[in-house]
């Protein structure tokens, strides 16, 4: 996705970078963040190559924090699935600091999942933390 990015944003921010497509469902690693300070911030998926040729393939994005980074993750945001959409474009998942305390109160770590379905689904993503 050399160059689609148009959006700048703290590398520390990450969520998971671009450069190898996915084939099945894949939980990134969790990232430190202080979720529960922030405010209301969002979380931007900026996909490309995603495969829905056989028009059963299904990707759903959910953000989910935890006190640990190998912890017990709880989902704050789900992006309903996409399968329909585009083969490249952006998603923004609206996040809440305060949604994700009530959820958590000990959240320290924040990571992106991608749930994929169907006969042959694929998808290359970022996905990076910014302010609303």
């Amino acid at each position: 996705m050399s160059g689609r990015v148009q959006r700048l944003y703290d590398s520390a921010l990450s969520l998971r970078a671009s450069g190898t497509a996915i084939t099945t469902t894949t939980a990134e690693t969790g990232v430190a963040f202080d979720v529960r300070a922030i405010g209301d911030y969002k979380a931007v998926i900026a996909y490309n190559g995603m495969d829905f040729t056989t028009g059963d393939e299904t990707y759903v994005f959910t953000i989910s924090v935890s006190d640990l980074v190998a912890g017990t993750y709880t989902i704050i945001a789900t992006m309903p699935d996409i399968g329909s959409a585009t083969p490249s474009g952006f998603l923004d998942i609206p996040l809440s600091g305060k949604l994700a305390e009530q959820l958590d109160a000990n959240s320290a770590f924040i990571k992106v999942t991608a749930t994929l379905g169907g006969t042959s689904p694929s998808i290359d993503y970022d996905c990076f933390l910014t302010r609303d």
